[in-house]
């Protein structure tokens, strides 16, 4: 017997890669209209709406999201007691993840984006149309590495969507608590290269050189979900439907990803936003019949 929070990962995966919208809130991104007179304000810490599942690493602007291992689904069968099983191995992930925190303190996304964006016309150090929310998803596979993610979580109101460069550096998962300064510098630079990217991809979507909306692609990365599904089914048979090829280059993709902002990070509620995508960070790209 599975816990409930292997089942619900694994329904909300399947219900994404079918397209259906009955128990979790399959939606598409909408554009951002940041130009003509808007401005927007980085700041640091981390939102108040992010997938549900992930673990927020104390006074940093990094976020783990853990893989289902076999042995959760044993300690499962033996304890199973959905409520107190789930607790007890999600407050030792928290205690292990937090203990080596301090790692990220001079790797600051916050203070990346901020550098990058001084200068640019539509930048506030306070009081922006738009709150920016710079965040790094460090996503645990099946085969114990840790894949990496810049998130800008940008928000005005009622409206929030989300724009992701997937760095192509990973870490072992031996390496994640202490992890190796030649690595950390390699964090660095490609954190800088990825807030040059996404701003350099809004601006483009702002002026017009990317559209709103493209073709319909279907979509499969381990960036959109990294881990087994449920603790049972191979990452690879997860694809996102419905996906908008916004720009397309000899080596990348832009695309508009649909899903559901708050589902488990686990079960797939990292697709939705807008994905910056190396080609060979993608197992699946297949255009949809128009």
């Amino acid at each position: 017997m599975t816990t409930l929070k292997h089942t619900a990962r694994l329904l909300s995966a399947v219900l994404l890669m079918a397209g259906l919208t009955g128990c979790i809130s399959i939606e598409q991104s909408t554009p951002l209209q940041w130009g003509q007179g808007h401005s927007v304000t980085p700041v640091r810490g981390l939102p108040e709406q992010l997938p549900s599942g992930i673990v927020r690493l104390k006074e940093t602007q990094y976020v783990y999201v853990h893989a289902d291992h076999g042995a959760e689904l044993l300690v499962s069968m033996v304890v199973p007691i959905p409520f107190v099983t789930d607790m007890a191995i999600g407050s030792y992930k928290d205690a292990v993840d937090n203990s080596h925190k301090n790692q990220y303190a001079k790797i600051d996304p916050y203070v990346i984006t901020v550098q990058q964006m001084r200068g640019h016309p539509a930048f506030r150090a306070s009081g922006g149309n738009y709150t920016l929310y710079p965040v790094v998803v460090l996503s645990e596979t099946s085969d114990e590495r840790y894949l990496l993610s810049l998130v800008y979580q940008i928000e005005a109101g009622d409206w929030m969507s989300r724009y992701f460069y997937h760095l192509p550096m990973s870490i072992a998962a031996a390496d994640i608590q202490e992890i190796p300064e030649p690595q950390l510098a390699q964090l660095a630079e490609q954190l800088e290269t990825g807030a040059k990217i996404l701003i350099d991809t809004i601006d483009k979507r702002v002026r017009g050189d990317i559209p709103e909306h493209g073709p319909g692609v279907t979509l499969g990365s381990l960036y959109f979900l990294s881990g087994n599904i449920g603790g049972l089914v191979g990452p690879e048979t997860f694809k996102v439907k419905d996906s908008e090829l916004l720009l397309e280059e000899s080596d990348y993709i832009i695309a508009r990803v649909p899903g559901d902002p708050d589902t488990d990070a686990a079960g797939g509620g990292l697709a939705y936003g807008v994905h910056y995508l190396y080609k060979d960070q993608l197992h699946l790209f297949e255009r949809q019949a128009q």
